[in-house]
């Protein structure tokens, strides 16, 4: 069952700097690190929200729960059983263009994991993101040297943060001047949540070929210090093709080395773009795959 649902503000300049956190009781699971969640929306959907993994938060809580789970929320809890242990689940909000433009969101993103770091008192957490919260997993995972680049004397990137366990891809966008080239009339929206075209082209992440052996060597050390990867997207996706997880695999493999084991990828009908984040199979996986000590 889920015990409760409490909403935090972790900034003060706008009311999408937000995070929900969600707890679930079960019985099926002892250790369990905490998942955070990142909707996507192309940086600009105000439809897009925390509120966005309510209904896959629900599924999870009905998998471990054998289908007894009912999404509830009763504020604190005295729910108590010493057969029942609590797994904590966050979904962040975050800023949008055009009101704000690259990098503030990944700024609001890394503020958002300071406070359940320090807050919330959570030092490592697996992460979930969905379209452009993909992408921001990806300029996450960027060295320090890159992110401070983006945030010059702010010292953003230096902020205590929990490490990453795991991290779920859905239909992602990874690379956006292949997603461009592509699909030349998402250019609109890539304007309007980036400065300019060097911004887009050279500073959104590092997920680009021919890496000088520097940067590709710091990456590897990201990447490589975290468990699992699992690049999930559906194959009845109606705005991003299997080309941009395919893509990220072959850089994930061939340009920063991550070994194939640690990699999955799973490409089945999850439904339309915006099915896949409600979707109950996307639950099991999760169940399955981050909650494995059953």
């Amino acid at each position: 069952m889920i015990l409760k649902t409490q909403v935090y503000h972790y900034d003060d300049k706008s009311p999408r700097q937000v995070l929900k956190h969600y707890q679930i009781a079960q019985t099926s699971v002892k250790v369990c690190t905490p998942i955070v969640f990142l909707h996507g929306g192309a940086w600009r959907d105000p439809t897009n929200t925390y509120k966005d993994f309510d209904k896959l938060v629900d599924q999870i809580d009905l998998e471990l729960n054998n289908g007894n789970g009912t999404f509830i929320s009763k504020g604190d809890s005295d729910f108590q059983s010493e057969d029942c242990y609590n797994i904590d689940l966050y979904s962040i909000d975050y800023r949008l263009s055009p009101e704000v433009k690259h990098p503030e969101h990944l700024k609001d993103v890394l503020l958002a994991l300071n406070y359940i770091r320090e807050e919330l008192n959570e030092d490592m957490v697996s992460l979930v993101g969905h379209s452009v919260g993909a992408t921001l997993i990806t300029q996450l995972c960027c060295p320090v040297e890159e992110l401070c680049k983006l945030f010059g004397g702010h010292n953003y990137q230096r902020l205590p943060l929990p490490k990453i366990s795991h991290v779920m891809y859905l239909d992602g966008i990874y690379q956006v001047e292949d997603m461009i080239k592509e699909y030349p009339s998402y250019l609109f929206f890539v304007k309007e949540a980036f400065k300019n075209e060097n911004d887009y082209l050279n500073n959104c992440n590092d997920v680009k070929f021919n890496l000088d052996k520097v940067t590709s060597g710091k990456c590897q050390e990201v990447y490589s210090s975290m468990k699992n990867f699992y690049l999930i997207h559906s194959t009845k996706d109606e705005l991003l093709s299997l080309r941009q997880p395919q893509l990220f695999y072959k850089w994930l493999t061939e340009e920063i080395h991550v070994e194939k084991s640690k990699i999955s990828q799973l490409y089945l009908d999850l439904g339309k773009h915006n099915d896949v984040y409600q979707h109950p199979k996307v639950a099991k996986m999760i169940v399955d795959f981050f909650y494995v000590d059953k």
